[in-house]
């Protein structure tokens, strides 16, 4: 969802749901229930020989083609081994009389939540409201009583840090909140801005939050005779792959067993609490895995698909953070590191190849061969090059807005030119972000200390961290923000992926001190072409142009042979630069008046919208034309 949509400051039950990659109005606009029908249950299983899927009450939904797009869900419940039952057969065997389908959720208290989903979220939401207009506010420094018991937000995710902030928005005391997280540190495992991480750091301390890091849950308890009423959760560290003697135990002697053989043993620290929230989403749903296993289909961690968004089986297909690809194209990822909205329309793609009769296929399309068998096996598509940048965002603690936008393709950080900016000045240590660490440590060799803004120039704006990563031949790979501001994040989303040149020579405006604030930077009115719908394809079109180009192609060739013999990509992208120039200002005339004729070309195109461009009379002035760009 993109950050710019939230104007309300208040507690909403949206601050304990996932973000959505869609906006509200996007949502309108799809008109969803007035073209599909949607029906509010489960799925238990999948029976592939009848092609149908078999609901929770035992009911039966056919189709021609199935399309999984479940996602992945919170583990907990898995781990703790608390799986929900299904039961739709006769289990006396032969000559038994046939059961009514039954289905059992997993048996959880009543205040240990998955959250993730809207109706959860709203139902968290009714009863803190409930319970914060009921008990009075517990200052800092008081002794915690009954009535504010402790709340436990369990996971290594940008929503367990999303929930810790909604909780202290609702005026929780931050000594009451506990998260225990998998990773090792406050950031959970994902920020690898160490500016970010010692922000995250300052915000939990400043509020008095109680962070178990490299601890995991092992179970829970509830009261005697009353598995409803939860009291705490039992977890271990995970760093230790064995627990040595000094953990503590608890031996539970099995009913009838004098020999001991079946002792329960259950280890671990108890933190007693009132509230169990799960945010770890990183594990299959148990009743979509169980019809997944039971089907048949390749499950190998993920669900399996091609670069169809098939499984083994031709009639189902899936997509989202459910799939992966196959093992043997070695260099794809998880789907998780994907976007889910390209992985979406890779489906919905192949969906309407299988649909429209009248659909003119690719041309480098496998012909399926022609079968009537349910279980027939499609031929084994490699996966497509996923390009559309994966965004994550959260409000974090501090209120402040966190925003990550990655290439799809990025693997190694370290590698990367860091330019940082940060509009917080000395003067405002409160807001000062990442102010208490030394610029030394935080920059490091290949991160440069980030430029603060001046008090002049940052008095009246909103303090705002922001971190552009370029590689070795300046394309922009991710792109942080941290800030007490949202950010349009669906613009900035264009941004990540293209090269240097297109943002205006990002490196070189950067050094020579024009960039103080990327947001401030990216928010000029030459970015508008950026932003477009149709920008991508005029990449597309001027790229192929320019490959066809004599000077570009000795740019290139001069480039590639300098890399050749000193293995220093740096310094053939140095070269290229040079070769370049700032604004292309050092290529041939005819590569310029090329360049120049499809940027008009474009602009004139989407007058429309692009007006802010001035623009010549004439295409035969093309060439003497000037551009802010």
């Amino acid at each position: 969802m993109d950050e710019s949509d939230s104007t309300t400051q208040l507690p909403q039950a949206l601050d304990f749901a996932r973000k959505s990659t869609f906006t509200v109005v996007e949502l309108e606009q799809f008109s969803v229930r007035t073209h599909v029908r949607v029906i509010e249950s489960r799925m238990v299983r999948i029976d592939r020989e009848s092609k149908a899927v078999i609901l929770q009450d035992g009911s039966c939904l056919p189709y021609d083609y199935l399309a999984l797009t479940a996602g992945v869900q919170d583990g907990t419940c898995t781990s703790l081994g608390r799986l929900p039952r299904f039961t739709d057969e006769d289990m006396d065997g032969i000559g038994g009389s046939a059961v009514a389908a039954t289905y059992c959720p997993p048996i959880i208290p009543r205040r240990m939540l998955v959250l993730g989903d809207l109706p959860t979220a709203q139902r968290l939401h009714k009863e803190l409201l409930q319970m914060t207009r009921k008990t009075p506010r517990i200052e800092e420094g008081q002794e915690l009583g009954q009535p504010g018991g402790s709340i436990v937000v369990y996971g290594s995710s940008l929503l367990a840090l999303q929930v810790v902030q909604a909780l202290l928005a609702r005026g929780i005391n931050g000594s009451r909140i506990h998260h225990v997280s998998p990773a090792r540190d406050t950031g959970i495992g994902m920020f690898e801005d160490s500016v970010v991480r010692t922000e995250m750091d300052k915000q939990y301390l400043v509020n008095n939050i109680t962070l178990h890091a490299a601890q995991k849950i092992i179970a829970i308890a509830t009261a005697p005779g009353n598995d409803d009423e939860l009291e705490g959760i039992r977890m271990i560290s995970t760093l230790d792959a064995t627990q040595g003697p000094d953990s503590k135990k608890l031996q539970l002697q099995g009913i009838g067993d004098p020999d001991g053989e079946e002792t329960k043993v259950v280890e671990g620290e108890l933190l007693s609490c009132e509230w169990l929230l799960c945010c770890q989403h990183n594990d299959a749903d148990p009743d979509v895995f169980r019809a997944v296993n039971e089907s048949g289909l390749v499950y190998d961690g993920r669900l399996v698909v091609d670069g169809r968004m098939r499984t083994t089986d031709a009639h189902v297909l899936a997509a989202g953070t459910l799939c992966r690809f196959s093992r043997r194209f070695i260099t794809s990822k998880l789907h998780e590191n994907y976007s889910s909205r390209e992985g979406g329309e890779l489906l919905a793609r192949s969906l309407l190849r299988l649909l429209d009769p009248l659909g003119v296929p690719d041309i480098d399309e496998i012909p399926q061969p022609v079968s009537n068998a349910p279980s027939a096996k499609a031929p084994m598509v490699p996966p497509p090059e996923m390009e559309v940048p994966v965004v994550r965002c959260a409000v974090v603690p501090g209120g402040k807005h966190y925003v990550q936008i990655s290439i799809p393709t990025l693997t190694n950080t370290l590698a990367l030119q860091a330019l940082p900016t940060n509009t917080a000045t000395r003067i405002q240590d409160v807001s000062l972000i990442g102010g208490d660490t030394d610029e030394m440590e935080v920059s490091g060799p290949s991160r440069p200390a980030s430029r603060p803004a001046t008090a002049a120039s940052s008095s009246g704006r909103p303090t705002r961290y922001t971190c552009l990563l370029f590689d070795d031949v300046g394309v922009l790979n991710r792109l942080e923000y941290l800030g007490d501001s949202a950010v349009p994040v669906r613009d900035l989303q264009n941004l990540v992926g293209l090269h240097e040149s297109y943002l205006n020579s990002a490196l070189a405006s950067f050094t020579a001190g024009k960039v103080h604030d990327w947001v401030e930077f990216f928010a000029h009115p030459w970015t508008s072409a950026l932003y477009h719908d149709r920008f991508p394809a005029f990449r597309a079109k001027l790229r192929t142009l320019l490959a066809k180009d004599d000077g570009v192609r000795a740019i290139t060739d001069d480039a590639a042979a300098f890399m050749r013999e000193t293995g220093d990509s740096r310094g053939a992208m140095a070269l290229a630069q040079e070769r370049v120039g700032r604004g292309g200002s050092a290529l041939e005339p005819s590569t310029r008046r090329l360049v120049e004729s499809q940027v008009l070309e474009f602009l004139g195109a989407n007058r429309d919208v692009l007006n802010m461009f001035l623009l010549p009379k004439r295409a035969g002035s093309a060439s003497g034309s000037r551009l802010n760009k």
